[in-house]
């Protein structure tokens, strides 16, 4: 279905219809062009290497290392990770000359030329006019808004060809989630 949407509606259109967790590349022959996305909120791996005009892209780190002639730490990387709670910046890895890109980004590679561009904000999904907008005003109506958006968003993700399991961690948002997905058999 993704080849096909990438086919038929291009690649921008494609990004504003998918939902969920991906990461994927796409190279339009027509073009030469090479395209790549990693999902809104960065659940899918994607890795990058760029340097003396090759370019190669892994789901993981280690395939891009054994490419490398030689294995760099990237020492600000490190130190970063080290004095913090275990941040590290967005699109950067542990070793030099390999990146990710980042959440809710795109990839363009053309002609030796390569761009990232944001495609999506989490801000994005804000509205600080909604409750306003909608006239919600009790409790009563955040509850029942808010159970609309739980079901939605449960019934978008249990979509499946097989039988669908919750892993429970025995907190309440697994709890949630179990609760919602029983209520629908």
């Amino acid at each position: 279905m993704l080849f096909k949407s990438l086919l038929y509606n291009g690649f921008e259109k494609t990004l504003k219809l998918i939902r969920g967790m991906f990461s994927f590349i796409f190279f339009d022959s027509l073009t030469k062009t090479l395209f790549a996305a990693r999902d809104h909120l960065g659940q899918k791996p994607f890795h990058y290497s760029f340097q003396n005009n090759f370019f190669c892209v892994a789901s993981e780190i280690p395939s891009l290392l054994k490419l490398q002639s030689k294995k760099v730490p990237d020492f600000i990387s490190w130190r970063t990770y080290l004095c913090s709670n275990g941040i590290i910046d967005k699109d950067k890895t542990f070793f030099e000359n390999i990146y990710t890109l980042p959440a809710g980004h795109v990839l363009r590679f053309h002609n030796g030329d390569l761009k990232i561009e944001k495609y999506f904000d989490i801000l994005d999904l804000h509205d600080a006019n909604y409750i306003s907008n909608n006239n919600i005003k009790t409790k009563k109506e955040t509850v029942e808004t808010l159970n609309f958006f739980v079901k939605q968003s449960i019934k978008r993700h249990a979509v499946s060809d097989v039988p669908v399991g919750v892993l429970l961690s025995g907190g309440i948002d697994s709890s949630l989630i179990f609760k919602y997905v029983y209520d629908r058999l």
